[in-house]
């Protein structure tokens, strides 16, 4: 095989089998700017069909929404932009904890947004903030009492509790578990603040 054929070859091998047991994920970059629109997608694909249609459905939703502002207020002639990114982590070799972050700005809306997908590989399931911690009563105490600490002069409607524990969006890491807390701005912007906890403020429980 001569050196333009072995070329040939490896690049082939690449197209067909672009995650191998080297590779977390694959990304995904879509761009798409005019005159009136910036848009800038990056995701992650990955080997778990389940995992995937979950993020593509998320950024669908996201972008459609981005679509119709646009639609309404197109004649004003205003740029307007949507940008997603993300950041992915591997735990122990069984979870995959991805932050998908979504930034849109149009004439009536401004949100920074999280979509956080903590994927149990094993179980081929998605980990909620209780599975985490049994004692998750600790756990809401040191969110809200770092909340207050941290941002004394917002006010946080959405105070963690035993009801709601679930509901907030988090991240997990080798050394920490993240949990992301929206509030709304006096621009009436929605935007998040995180709350890294360490596992020695609370038992973990995953392995």
């Amino acid at each position: 095989m001569n050196k333009k054929n072995l070329v040939i070859f490896l690049c082939l091998l690449l197209a067909f089998f672009p995650l191998n047991n080297t590779q977390k994920e694959r990304t995904i970059n879509i761009n798409k700017n005019d005159q009136n629109k910036n848009i800038t997608i990056n995701y992650p694909k990955t080997k778990y069909k389940n995992l995937n249609k979950k993020i593509e459905e998320y950024i669908k939703m996201k972008y459609n929404f981005f679509i119709e502002d646009y639609n309404n207020f197109k004649s004003l002639n205003k740029k307007i932009e949507f940008r997603t990114n993300y950041n992915y982590e591997t735990i122990n070799n069984r979870y995959i904890s991805i932050n998908l972050f979504t930034y849109i700005d149009t004439l009536s809306n401004l949100e920074k947004d999280i979509k956080s997908f903590n994927y149990d590989k094993k179980t081929k399931s998605y980990l909620k903030i209780s599975d985490i911690s049994k004692n998750v009563d600790n756990l809401i105490i040191f969110v809200n009492e770092a909340l207050k600490s941290k941002y004394p002069n917002i006010n946080f409607d959405n105070l963690i509790t035993i009801k709601n524990v679930n509901n907030f969006e988090f991240s997990i890491s080798k050394k920490y578990i993240t949990v992301y807390i929206p509030y709304q701005n006096k621009n009436f912007s929605y935007l998040l603040v995180k709350v890294p906890i360490t596992y020695f403020h609370i038992k973990r429980d995953y392995e």
